[in-house]
């Protein structure tokens, strides 16, 4: 397999049209057939992926290279998140660009060029696939949640954080999922995963019909938002277990395809 390869299969299994501004192949790489894949992939492990003898080094964070310079014009998802929540797409559109607007300011100090000069130099193949990750991530979750709760009107947040400890991803982390948002007691009504876009649009998801935001994390100046306006809940999952879901669907189709993978720094396998 080549770099490029791989990034089509995790493209196809994603669904999404085209790879998004966070996911890239900063080195090239062909005949690969060992392959050292963890969520942050920085300098250190791309020195251990050469010295062990790997054939592709592969981050789900965008942590440096041009996914990293880019990783706001991924911001374009949060739209479509919100568009499936059954937000307008005017109003989808506005939040996705208020947010790539947030996101670019932000990288304005980021030293995008360190990791990937290291794989540069080393000459070790490198490609970092996030956003690609998340939706697939979002979209299994999401599915296991739809099927258990069908049919459940009366479900607590209590219910829905019992459903999401059936992930395997789940229970292997150190943490479980949190409600930072509301009380077990509460009804969870509609409930929507957000992985990916970020859960910073919480107040448009709630005014189209979300009752429970299910996210990887949540700044507490939003989490306060929320609370006050009391408008719904929200369900904090472990990051690097909630990363592994999109991740392990990839990892296990480069496997299926002949590729022996070493998971690392923050994978769960759910295996």
């Amino acid at each position: 397999m080549t770099t490029t390869q791989i990034m089509q299969e995790a493209l196809a299994l994603s669904g999404l049209a085209e790879i998004p501004g966070d996911c890239g192949i900063v080195v090239e790489g062909e005949n690969i057939t060992r392959i050292l894949a963890g969520i942050d992939m920085e300098t250190a492990e791309i020195v251990l992926g050469r010295r062990l003898g790997y054939d592709l080094v592969l981050s789900h964070h965008p942590v440096t290279g041009p996914m990293q310079a880019h990783f706001h014009l991924a911001s374009s998802y949060l739209g479509e998140l919100l568009e499936k929540a059954g937000a307008p797409a005017n109003a989808a559109q506005k939040v996705h660009e208020n947010m790539r607007e947030r996101q670019a300011r932000n990288n304005h100090p980021v030293n995008y060029g360190r990791s990937a000069d290291t794989a540069r130099v080393l000459g070790m193949p490198y490609m970092g696939i996030h956003n690609i990750a998340d939706a697939i991530g979002g979209k299994k979750l999401q599915a296991h949640l739809d099927s258990a709760l069908e049919g459940r009107p009366e479900a607590t947040l209590k219910d829905v954080c019992g459903i999401l400890m059936e992930v395997p991803e789940y229970q292997k982390a150190a943490t479980h999922p949190e409600i930072i948002v509301g009380r077990e007691d509460d009804l969870c009504g509609k409930v929507f995963v957000i992985f990916g876009g970020g859960p910073f649009a919480g107040s448009t998801y709630y005014r189209h019909g979300v009752g429970t935001m299910i996210c990887m994390h949540l700044p507490e100046e939003y989490r306060v938002q929320y609370e006050k306006e009391g408008m719904g809940s929200v369900i904090v999952c472990d990051h690097m277990a909630s990363d592994s879901i999109g991740m392990n669907v990839i990892l296990h189709r480069l496997e299926e395809l002949g590729a022996q993978v070493t998971r690392v720094a923050g994978i769960f396998n759910d295996r």
